[in-house]
């Protein structure tokens, strides 16, 4: 946003502030305008030349009377046809007042009209105004009246222009006023939208960093349970052991994700051998392609794809081998996870979990522009078991 720009928002507020107050001080303008006409205009009376001039003035009084009053009141035929009337009768009063203040009175005509109407509609009213205003001063010299010179007529039109150009300003700083408010609007639903996906976000990343290590420290302690009950008492204190190092690998794991939250450097590669070094039952990292630093949103996301798809073993294929690839390419990363099928029976662990893993897994791919499968695998030496794979542009 520019200077300019910035300083216009700042100003159109107070300018139009400024031009209400000053339509606020029209009708005192107005009654100004009247009062000085009645006390300068002579002669003025009940009859002969003197009941003339009452009547221009009046009627002219009433045509700059009704321009203060709300178009609710005023229907737009009545407005339109006093305009005209005003029009007539200003420039007669111009012509048998010319050393009065009515004068004034065809002035103020065009500049009402020049504010009031549409340009082409305005502009007709004020040249229309001066043609009059020339045409009285020009009757009243030929009856040989006390006028003015017929050319100071031409200037009576002249504020049409004054009137257009408010116009056109007052226009201009509402649409300013609109144009302001439509940004905050815009930015305000920004900021939600932007709050929202952060949320969203922040849910994703605890969720994936809670479920892969209370899962697993529940597999444990139920493990462990059962053998204390059947009496096995040595085998069931390793894997309370277990359980502990599961608590210390989810402690770390939660630092990790905030050291990603805080948009640090996280390597997905070491990240994910980290994770596969405490669970017995995976492979070592197959690595392909040569590593490179990828985006942290990127390597988040595939840390939690790979956190999510051990989990989701551990739960319903307890006890089966897995397997973790990531592959760097060109123009992007790839992760698979594989495990085969489970060799232990733990349905407890099984019914566990709110069911967000895989949406959050995918949802967080989406919005990086990846693409993620998943589903059972049929052959091979993990058939029967799960495959998750994820492939985000980096």
């Amino acid at each position: 946003m520019t200077f300019r720009e910035r300083s216009g928002e700042r100003d159109a507020p107070a300018l139009l502030a400024s031009d209400r107050m000053r339509d606020g001080m029209q009708p005192f303008v107005s009654l100004a305008l009247i009062i000085g006409s009645a006390w300068t205009v002579r002669p003025l009376g009940l009859h002969g030349f003197g009941l003339v001039q009452l009547i221009l003035l009046v009627i002219n009084s009433l045509v700059v009377l009704q321009r203060s009053i709300s178009d609710r009141f005023v229907p737009e035929r009545v407005r339109a046809g006093t305009i005209w009337i005003g029009m007539l009768a200003s420039a007669a009063i111009l012509a048998t007042a010319s050393n009065s203040i009515a004068s004034a009175f065809p002035f103020f005509l065009a500049g009402h009209a020049g504010y009031r109407y549409p340009l082409r509609r305005a502009v007709t009213v004020g040249a229309a105004t001066a043609l009059c205003s020339v045409v009285a001063l020009l009757i009243a010299a030929a009856v040989g009246h006390d006028a003015m010179a017929w050319p100071f007529g031409l200037l009576t039109g002249l504020p049409v222009l004054a009137g257009i150009a408010r116009r056109q300003r007052t226009e201009a700083l509402r649409n300013a006023r609109i144009a302001v408010e439509q940004t905050r609007r815009a930015s305000a639903s920004e900021a939600r939208e932007h709050a929202l996906a952060e949320r969203a976000r922040i849910a994703r990343d605890i969720h994936d960093v809670l479920a892969h290590s209370l899962s697993g420290v529940n597999m444990q302690l139920q493990l462990a349970d059962a053998l204390i009950g059947r009496d096995r008492v040595v085998e069931g204190r390793v894997a309370l052991g277990q359980a502990q190092s599961m608590v210390r690998e989810g402690l770390t794991e939660a630092r990790k994700a905030v050291y990603a939250l805080r948009d640090e450097t996280l390597s997905p590669a070491g990240a994910i051998a980290a994770m596969l070094e405490t669970d017995p039952a995976a492979t070592d990292l197959e690595l392909t392609g040569t590593e490179r630093a990828v985006d942290t949103a990127v390597a988040q996301a595939l840390v939690r794809a790979v956190q999510e798809s051990l989990t989701n073993a551990r739960k319903h294929a307890p006890g089966a081998t897995l397997s973790v690839r990531l592959g760097y390419g060109d123009a992007e990363v790839t992760v698979e996870v594989l495990n085969g099928p489970g060799t232990q029976a733990q349905p407890e662990l099984g019914r566990s979990g709110g069911g967000m893993g895989l949406v959050g897994m995918r949802e967080r791919v989406n919005l990086l522009g990846g693409t993620m499968e998943s589903g059972p695998v049929t052959t091979g030496p993990f058939a029967g078991g799960w495959r998750v794979w994820v492939q985000i542009p980096a």
